[in-house]
């Protein structure tokens, strides 16, 4: 499935079509300038929340906002993704590095 309209691709960089493959996550409860600015020059498809990002409803719907406000200013008219994990299940990892990229 293609995140980017096939008219917009020809007008955007490569590191912004690379950046509209890539799922960001980030530490704590306050998103870094460095993503922000990632987002912000469309070089990013979206971002996922873990437990550690959330402190409160309105702490996290400010982040949203921000988000959503910091995008707005990118190239890319594909709507940010923004994702949360879902804490307690079971996991399974596959084992070994990817053979192609």
């Amino acid at each position: 499935m293609n995140s980017v309209p096939s008219q917009a691709q020809a007008t955007l960089t490569s590191q912004q079509l690379a950046g509209q493959r890539v799922i960001f996550s980030y530490s704590g409860l306050i998103v870094p300038a460095a993503l922000l600015q990632q987002i912000s020059a469309g070089q990013a498809a979206g971002v996922i929340f873990f437990g550690g990002n959330i402190s409160s409803d309105a702490q996290i719907a400010s982040v949203i906002q921000q988000l959503v406000q910091v995008q707005q200013q990118s190239p890319v008219s594909s709507p940010l993704l923004l994702m949360t994990d879902q804490e307690g299940g079971e996991v399974r990892r596959l084992p070994g590095a990817p053979t192609m990229s």
